[in-house]
């Protein structure tokens, strides 16, 4: 059975936000991977798949990623830290579905300009086989230093196992 994951959009939407704007475009993945880059230049990098019958709220997608075949789906999408602000809340939700064994995820956070990572989370589920987990929300408020103001910045998922 591949291992699978699903990655909520709309939580993913608020990924990276201040008060009144989101820096992650198309962050709910409603629009499918429009904003998103899948580095081509990684040649275990695995197309990106989409599924509109599983979200934990309002929606019409959620990014679902599978391990199969030796490719791992990875994507990313470029932003810019905003003059001034040094707080920034990184949310998103995430469903662990049909894991055989050991199985992960990340999401970070980090400046293109220093290479500096701001956040980092795992999601993983232990050994096993079909292993589940339902809709669970990550958040947390992480602080950027306020040199690194109007730098280029990046959000980065990978998955696997």
């Amino acid at each position: 059975m591949d291992k699978k994951l699903l990655l909520m959009g709309c939580a993913l939407g608020a990924a990276l936000t201040l008060p009144a704007e989101n820096l992650i475009k198309n962050g709910n993945f409603e629009e499918e991977a429009k904003n998103w880059i899948v580095p081509s230049w990684i040649k275990h990098a695995a197309k990106l798949q989409f599924d509109g019958s599983d979200m934990p709220g309002a929606g019409r997608a959620a990014l679902k990623l599978v391990a199969a075949d030796g490719k791992l789906p990875i994507l990313y999408q470029q932003f810019k830290f905003v003059p001034g602000v040094t707080s920034y809340k990184v949310s998103f939700s995430a469903k662990i579905k049909d894991f055989n064994n050991w199985g992960w995820f990340i999401i970070h956070v980090e400046s293109e300009k220093t290479r500096k990572r701001y956040f980092g989370q795992t999601v993983g589920a232990g050994a096993g086989t079909n292993n589940s987990r339902p809709w669970k929300t990550y958040s947390k408020t992480i602080s950027i230093p306020a040199e690194e103001g109007g730098n280029p910045a990046r959000v980065t998922i990978v998955f696997g196992g």
